[in-house]
């Protein structure tokens, strides 16, 4: 069995402990206060005071006793609320009984704090809420509209902050759920889809962790061996949402799917989808839908412009909203009209997490210094997802063996590095695995595929 590689690097950090500052500033003077009680018990007066009454040293010790005893009771409510908890895999109770180490809270951004990676900040909800994209003033006060710039999807809200509430009215939930939120130190791991994790039988050890989070379509049944069982976070966007909930795992009805939209169409399409109004077009209807809808002058051009585009990969989505007012999108690979996921199971990723990643991890040039912007892959997005909200983070089944272009690319699929490299792409592979490699030698991160059995 390999270890966790975030075990070994406990030494590596100083580790913020807020529960022994509070027993050196509220107990131990509690302590020392009744020590010096005692003492003055001996003397015949309270605290070494001189000529106090017999009845003011029981009131004053008694008032000490209960003080000191408050005190001793919040202290221990407070460890054990930090420290233990009955949380399944990889909980806190396991290092209490000496099968683990102790987790260090906020340990990742320890790390990347000292290594100057500052823009990596505790997050307690990394989930878009309607206070994000209200626009009021304590809920209340109108602010001024948003000033139109450059900046867009997916690392900022200006310009779409309506579709952001439209569609969180349609969700019920914005909130962390308890099962994520009840771990006082959050231990996670990413688990990528890449080809690594074949025959690696990291299994056992990914489900040790408190929180582990997929990605896309990375399916779970029948390779639990290598990639565990268990799937607390999966992240997705449109042309990722179509992955059978069989193939999930055992825990499906208890995933939490987080939502990347990359563009205004894709949080119109998960709000119609969400309602039960999203149907894929047919190709008859298409050019009468285009035409009506006025993407061309006339039906003949409509006829023309829908042939043009149905080209591999293209679908067109017909949607209506509860107006019955249609509208028309386009998308690269087929996306599912009805989703597996309940309403209930659904959150908006942050876009500040993708920002951060890319401008100032990656160092992607801003939007405004270039006409197409590049963007993380979802697999750094759901690390940036960790950093922020996690305690200590591991990563499996990441990186591209860039040398192999007939290796497969994922553990699930058939597609080689060739057809990988061959497509054009906004992502930068090598920029990601520059950056991986050194997080993970500053020790901000651990690699369990690196101790997989047989490499």
């Amino acid at each position: 069995m390999s270890t966790n590689p975030t075990a070994s690097r406990r030494g590596a950090v100083r580790r913020s402990r807020p529960w022994r500052s509070m027993c050196r500033s509220l107990v131990f003077p509690g302590v020392r206060g009744l020590l010096g009680l005692a003492r003055g018990i001996r003397q015949g007066t309270p605290g070494g005071c001189q000529g106090a009454p017999r009845g003011g040293m029981n009131k004053g010790l008694h008032r000490a006793v209960f003080a000191g005893l408050c005190l001793a009771s919040l202290c221990a409510v407070y460890i054990f609320a930090a420290n233990v908890h009955f949380a399944g895999y990889g909980s806190q109770l396991d290092w209490v009984l000496g099968r683990h180490q102790p987790c260090s809270g906020s340990y990742v951004r320890s790390v990347l704090h000292e290594n100057k990676f500052s823009a990596v900040r505790r997050m307690h909800n990394p989930f878009v809420t309607w206070g994000d994209v209200a626009r009021t003033l304590w809920g209340i006060i109108p602010l001024l509209p948003p000033v139109r710039t450059v900046d867009r999807l997916p690392y900022f809200f200006e310009g779409t902050e309506r579709q952001y509430q439209a569609l969180l009215r349609a969700l019920p939930d914005s909130t962390v759920p308890w099962e994520l939120s009840r771990h006082a130190c959050k231990r996670c791991v990413v688990v990528g889809n890449g080809f690594v994790l074949s025959n690696s039988s990291l299994g056992k050890e990914i489900d040790k962790h408190d929180i582990i989070i997929r990605m896309n379509e990375a399916p779970v049944t029948g390779y639990e061996q290598d990639v565990g069982s268990r799937t607390s976070l999966r992240i997705f966007y449109p042309e990722s949402s179509g992955l059978q909930r069989e193939l999930w795992g055992h825990d499906a009805h208890s995933t939490l799917a987080v939502f990347v939209p990359y563009k205004v169409q894709d949080l119109l399409w998960l709000r119609d989808v969400v309602e039960g109004v999203a149907e894929e077009a047919t190709p008859d209807e298409l050019p009468y839908l285009l035409w009506q809808l006025g993407y061309a002058e006339n039906i003949s051009s409509a006829a023309v412009a829908a042939s043009d585009s149905r080209r591999p990969g293209l679908v067109w989505l017909r949607t209506g909203t509860r107006d019955k007012k249609q509208r028309v999108h386009a998308f690269w690979r087929r996306v599912a009209t009805r989703l597996s996921y309940s309403p209930e199971r659904i959150r908006i990723l942050r876009p500040d997490i993708i920002r951060s990643m890319a401008f100032h991890l990656l160092k992607f040039a801003k939007m405004q210094q270039v006409k197409k912007c590049q963007i993380p892959t979802m697999g750094l997005m759901a690390l940036g997802l960790a950093m922020h909200f996690c305690d200590e983070v591991s990563i499996a089944g990441f990186g591209y063996n860039m040398s192999a272009p007939r290796q497969p690319v994922h553990y699930y699929s058939n597609d080689t590095m060739a057809s990988l490299l061959a497509q054009a792409s906004s992502h930068s592979i090598r920029s990601e695995q520059r950056l991986l490699r050194r997080l993970i030698a500053v020790g901000a991160i651990g690699d369990l595929s690196s101790s997989a059995p047989g490499d």
